[in-house]
Parts: C-alpha cells; structure tokens; sequence
C-alpha cells in the first residue's frame, strides 16, 4: 500500500529587498489625477487647519486675540504697507531704492531684499489700505497651500508606490508644521522659505534628469530673490536631500557626479541671475548699524525633541512637529526588509543627522550662513521638518511596509513620547495617544488582496485607509497645534490691537495735516508708523538700517536700541530742528537752511557732547552747560565736574546753576543693555535705559538745578546736563522759515531751490548717507555733512 507524502510545512520567509531608486531611475508615466488630487488635498488640509486654528483660538478675525504680534506687527505689516503704496502708485517720490518716509531717508534695497521681495506680495494690490491684516492673512494662507501643494507633487515625483492620499498628507504636514505658526507668522517674509525649499527641491529633481532645466534655474533666481536668508537654508537642505537620495539610488561614482553637478550648476547660474540684489543688499548688511549683542541660544534636548509632539510651542525651541504619521513611517523604515540596507540606513541617517545638527553650535551656525540669530534661534526648523516628511515618503519607494515595521514605528515613536512626559502637557499625551493606537488599529488590519501585492511574505496595511486616516490625523493635529500655537504666542507677546480698519482708520486720523513733502509724527503704534500710515517722519527699524543714519541721529541725542530709531516725545529740541511736526501748528525748521560756514560759538563746557551737535545743526547756541558738583549719598563724597561710574546700584546727586526760565534736559548713555534707573528732579521722575535725552522740565527763577540719579550700572559724565534756551530755539525756527526753501523729495533725489541768493552751508535734513552726489547751478559740488545732516556749499543763486 502506497503511503500518501506528507504535504509540505509552509515555511515563512521574508521578502527580498527591492532595488530603489528615487533620482536617477525612470520616471513614472501618466498619474496627472493624482498629482491633482494630492496637491489640491495637501492644499486644503493645510489651509483648513490654520484658519481652524485661528478660530478655536480667537485669533483675528475670529476674536479679539491678534494674529500679528511683535515683529509681524511692528515690522513686517509696515513693510508690506509699503510695498502696496509702491505698487499702486509708482509715480511718488518713494521706490524700491530709496524709501523718505523712514529715518529721514533712508536706502531700501536691503529692506526689500531682507522682508518685501516676495513674489506674493504682488496679490497686495488687490488689498484695501484698511483691510491690511486681513489681506495679509491670506496671502500668507495662499503660501502655506503652496507649500503644502508643492511638497506633494515633489514626493509624487520621486516614486509613486504608495498612495497618493499620504503624499497628500505629508505635504499638508510639512506645511502646517510648527516653525510655522511657532516662527514664520511672527517674521512673514521667512514664509517664502517654506514655500522655496520643496520648490528648490523640485528644480534639483529636474536639473538631475534634465528635465525642464530653464524654468528649475528661474525658480531658483526666484525664490533666492524672494528671501535670500531663508533660501540659504532650503538650499543647504535640498543638498543633504540630494545627497542622501543619491545614496539610495547608488549610481556609479561618475553617474552621481555628473547629477550633483548639474544642481550646483544650475542651483550657481540661478543665484547669478538676482546677484543684482545680492550683491547690494550684502553690502548693506555690511554697512547697517550693529545689533544687539548675542550669544548662541539653545535649549535642552527635550525640549527640542519634544516640538516633535502636536501642540507644544515653547519661546524659543525649534517648530519640528510635522504630524505623528510621518514620525511613524520614519521611525518604520529601519524595520522595513522591503528596502536595501543601505536605503534603510540613509533613511536613518539622514533625520537623526539633521534634528542633531540644530544642536551643534558649528553646524547650527552653519544654517544661519556663520551670523548668530538674534531672537528665534532655530530658523533652519522647517528645513528639518520638510527632510523628515521626503524621509518618511522616501521609506514607502518599494510600497507600504508590513505591518510589523509600521508597529514597530508606532511603538518607536510612543516611547519617545513616554520618555519625554515631563516636557509635553497632558493634552498633548491624551492627544498624541489617542492618535498613535488609531494608527495602530490602521496597521492591524491587512488590505485586500486588490490593495496588496500578493506577493508579500507580511501583508501591509490597507492603502486607501492608511492614507485616510493620515490625511485625518495631520487634519486635526496641524489644527490643534496652530491654535495652541496662537493661544500661547499671543500670551507671551502681549496683545497689541489688531489693525482693523476702525483702528486703521483712527490712526490715520491721529496724524498731524502738515504740508506736502514735510515731516510729523503720531502717537506711536507700531516702530514704523511712517511706512504703515504713509507719511514721512523718523521711526524706523529695520535689520538694514545704515550706521550712518544711526550715528547722526543718536550724536543728537535719539534713542536708539535693538535696530529701531525713534523721537523722544517730550524733547522740544530735536523736532524742530530736524523740521518734524507734533501738531499742524508746530513751529519747526524747514527741511532745508543755510546756516554760515564755520563752527558754532557753543559753550566751551558743551565740547563733544550732544548739546554741541544740536547748536552745530542749528548754526547758533541753543545750550548752556553747567559745571556739575558730583555727590554720593552714601558716603558724601563730593567731586566737581569728575563724573561717576557704578557696576552695581546706585545714587548720585547732581548740583550745578542753569539760566532760568531754560528748559533742563539731560542725556544717559549706558554701555549695557542691562543698565538701567531713574532721575527725578522737583517732583517729575523719569526712567532710563537707552542712551537718550530726557526733559525734565523748566528751570526756576532762581536758576539752582538738583536732581538725583539712581540705578544700576550708572555712567554719569562732566556736561551730561544741558540747559536749553526757548528762545534761541525759537528764533532758529524763525530764521530757518524765511529763507523759503522750496524742498521737493523724488526717487533717489531731492532737490531745493530759494527765492533769493543764499551763500553757505545749504543743510538738506536727511543724513549724509554715502552715495549722495549734488550740482547747482553752478555746476557740481562736493556734499559734506554738518551734525550727521547733508550739506552743500552754496554760493550766489543756488538751486
């Protein structure tokens, strides 16, 4: 009798790991619905989460909190206002390359280049003066769906064997991630760098398989020109892309050469083509006035890694959190057999490398081109976000892992979350949990034999609900993180008001009529009211701003700290001397005088002090400086015109004989940002900080000045106090008006005419900026400056 074979023992095996190539393989045919429906997915997750965000909390125009808080409302709204002015009346005096608002005037090519060049905001025209905010809103709404669209069809370039829906999802994910809502909203021009780095990622795709060469080098011109700082940094990434790619690929030495050399050669001939605007604008960087002083900030491990996580914003960490799902198939790619080995370890390597390269001073110096940031100290963070979410679509180029891999991902991930509790709140673990065991359900359950290759020793997931459930979860975690974002940054910040157009409106309204082309000033909103309500004044700041103009105004005695200019509103001097109106019936010079040649008969005792300056610019004595008797409460030491210095707290009482009736001013010029106190003389008390003038009011009759000085870190010098006299003042205003300079501003010119010969020192108020060349009638003659102001030397009938 015959004896039945045993039926063989079904063996399990793994599958063979597939060849993967991402770069220089052929590209896949047809998929235009996908690409479509991926993009226009990516799209709307990203925008529906913001503007979802805005609303849970309160954010305008959903509520009271204001979206625009420190430098995106005192710097960049302004900046975007002008931008809008330029566009829709080209023909007035201001241009991209001189901008006679600010300062006095000052050059704007750097401040262009450094927050306005984006190519969105041309949509600005289409913004009501009044509805700014709002306007501004969507276009940065119109950024983020770009991004988030962009980065999607990127990945669909590189491989289609995984759904789209997750290349959908990763895009949304990169484009709600936390460097958004936690950096780019507060600095808006750094939005273009969210929106270059999948672009230049593209480009370099498309030089490498010589693809659409001519517009991949224009969108390199373009977004280098659009904001160069960030565009640095999406270029340092898309290198380290590249790189890692081609390691993946394994081309031969030659192959990978010649593809590395064609996206520097082009990446090269792209950033020539705008060197017109970097050329200049590294100069003015070179030649603006210092910043504060900074060290490197960075903050603990945890707290980095903790950013990973939905809904945690902490000042001053790096917005790393782009969605769990994309930490998930990163953290499944070291499992997944599916992929060669060295895929599995460049996958690896490549995050792991770029989140610890935040943490290195070298390398983090690296990302911000060797300049220590001041403020946000993690700017290269959506970089890193965006390397993750190309790592996590990379990992799925030979289909969706096992399930185990993916578990193995999950499990990876919730232990980071457990081991970093301490740093993240209760919300965002329940949260986090919640959606790290959906997604593990998701895993448990194997797709279809239609959804699946049949081929695969561990099935894999159901496509269709893994994309799902991604798309869902980046949903709700990009929403939860961005109103917590808001919540929290509105918290810290403050709330200024929104600029809505009954503010807006308010504002303009507070405005001083002055006449056409002269300068006023307004209660103080933002640091650039000139270039948000659109008159000419002197608050500025800026990153660009020229030394030349800070050393002139501050050698007058304007405040002048952290890159901003501004007018002390109590002085009466300087605004009539640099022809500003308070009130349309202020008595102030003309924007242009000539004053004789020669020094000034100031006060000997005034000698290198800002009250010289002053009588230097008005061309006759405005100040008397009293000899000073220095005594010191605690121990009754008494100097006479010797000064006194104090690391530590302080008193000084200050004793010296005024003319009556002048006006007592004096100025502090502390060293340290640190150094700080009060002054109070009769019954006024003001305090210090910044190297400024103080008014402290009108002397008495008897003419007997004692006022104390407390605090720390003091440095009171010989003629830090001046005595102003009202009525020489006045009579400068009176001889200065007179003359009847007729001064008109233009594009990169001014121009002054008289209605009689005047001979001597034509002083023009702008400051003496370099560049400046004049000609009169007589023909051209050198520029000089007097007191930091441009001046020209007039003989006869000037013109």
């Amino acid at each position: 009798m015959a004896i039945p074979a045993a039926a063989p023992t079904p063996v399990a095996s793994h599958p063979l790991p597939a060849d993967v190539s991402v770069l220089l393989g052929p590209v896949a045919a047809g998929g235009r619905r996908d690409r479509v429906l991926a993009s226009l997915t990516a799209a709307l997750v990203a925008v529906v989460a913001q503007v979802t965000g805005m609303w849970l909390a309160s954010v305008h125009p959903f509520g009271k909190r204001p979206w625009a808080v420190n430098d995106a409302y005192n710097q960049l709204l302004p900046q975007k206002a002008y931008v809008r002015e330029l566009l829709l009346h080209p023909g007035g005096p201001n241009s991209l390359l001189f901008n006679w608002h600010s300062g006095l005037g000052v050059p704007y090519l750097g401040d262009f280049a450094t927050y306005a060049a984006s190519p969105f905001n041309l949509l600005l025209v289409f913004v009501p003066r009044d509805r700014l905010t709002l306007g501004v809103q969507v276009i940065t709404l119109v950024q983020i769906a770009t991004a988030a669209a962009v980065m999607a069809l990127v990945l669909l370039s590189l491989h289609r064997a995984a759904p789209w829906g997750v290349a959908a999802a990763l895009g949304a994910a990169y484009a709600g991630c936390g460097w958004v809502t936690g950096d780019a909203i507060v600095v808006l021009s750094w939005m273009d760098g969210l929106v270059a780095f999948p672009v230049l990622l593209w480009a370099a795709v498309q030089l490498i398989r010589r693809r659409r060469l001519i517009p991949a080098v224009l969108l390199v011109a373009l977004f280098w020109m659009a904001n160069y700082y960030t565009a640095v940094m999406a270029t340092l990434g898309v290198g380290l892309v590249v790189v890692a790619l081609l390691v993946v690929d394994r081309p031969t030495v030659r192959d990978a050469a010649v593809a590395l050399g064609r996206v520097i050669g082009g990446f090269a001939l792209g950033i020539a083509m705008i060197s017109w605007l970097v050329l200049p604008v590294l100069d003015a960087v070179r030649s603006a006035a210092p910043g504060p002083e900074t060290s490197l900030y960075q903050v603990s491990w945890a707290t980095t890694l903790a950013r990973l996580f939905p809904g945690n914003w902490s000042l001053g960490s790096a917005g790393l959190f782009v969605g769990l799902g994309a930490l998930i198939l990163v953290a499944a790619a070291p499992w997944n057999r599916r992929l060669p080995v060295r895929a599995r370890l460049t996958l690896v390597i490549l995050p792991v490398a770029s989140v610890v390269s935040m943490q290195i001073p070298a390398t983090q110096l690296a990302w911000h081109s060797f300049a220590v940031p001041n403020g946000s100290a993690y700017r290269e963070a959506f970089v890193i976000a965006g390397i993750l979410a190309i790592t996590a679509w990379v990992g799925l180029a030979t289909g969706l892992p096992g399930r185990w891999p993916l578990l193995g991902g999950v499990l990876t991930v919730a232990a980071l979350g457990a081991v970093l509790s301490g740093e993240l709140s209760i919300v965002t673990l329940l949260f986090s949990g919640a959606d790290l065991v959906l997604i593990a359900l998701v895993c448990a359950v194997p797709g279809s034999h239609a959804e699946t290759s049949p081929a695969a020793a561990r099935p894999s997931p159901s496509p269709r609900l893994l994309a799902l459930v991604m798309v869902g979860t980046v949903l709700i975690e990009s929403t939860y993180t961005a109103g917590a974002t808001y919540r929290d940054k509105a918290r810290f910040h403050g709330a200024p008001t929104t600029l809505s157009a009954s503010v807006y409106a308010a504002r303009l309204a507070e405005v001083p009529p002055v006449p056409d082309g002269e300068r006023t000033r307004a209660p103080r909103s933002t640091d650039n009211d000139p270039l948000l309500l659109g008159y000419n004044g002197i608050d500025y700041y800026s990153s660009t701003v020229p030394r030349v103009t800070t050393d002139a105004l501050s050698g007058l005695g304007l405040p002048y700290g952290r890159r901003r200019i501004s007018l002390a509103g109590d002085d009466p001097a300087v605004p009539a001397l640099l022809g500003i109106h308070g009130r349309a019936d202020d008595r102030v010079a003309a924007l242009a005088t000539v004053l004789p040649s020669g020094p000034v008969a100031s006060d000997p005792a005034a000698a290198g002090t800002v009250w010289a300056t002053r009588d230097l610019l008005a061309g006759i004595r405005l100040y008397t400086v009293p000899s000073l008797r220095f005594t010191d409460p605690s121990n009754g030491r008494v100097a006479i015109d010797q000064g006194i210095t104090a690391a530590g707290p302080a008193t000084v009482e200050l004793s010296g004989r005024c003319p009556a009736g002048s006006t007592l001013q004096m100025v502090t010029h502390p060293d340290d940002r640190r150094a700080h106190g009060s002054i109070s003389w009769q019954d006024r008390t003001v305090g210090w900080g910044d190297p400024v003038v103080h008014t402290l009011g009108s002397v008495p009759a008897d003419g007997a000045v004692t006022l104390t000085i407390r605090g720390t870190g003091l440095d009171v010098r010989p003629g830090d106090v001046g005595c102003l006299d009202p009525a020489a003042l006045d009579r400068m205003v009176t001889t200065s008006r007179s003359q009847g300079a007729d001064v008109r501003f233009g594009k990169e010119r001014v121009s002054v005419s008289w209605p009689a010969p005047q001979t001597g020192d034509a002083v023009i108020l702008t400051t003496a900026l370099p560049g400046w060349a004049c000609r009169t009638d007589a023909g051209p003659v050198p520029v000089a400056e007097r007191a930091g102001m441009l001046t020209v030397p007039v003989r006869g009938p000037p013109s």
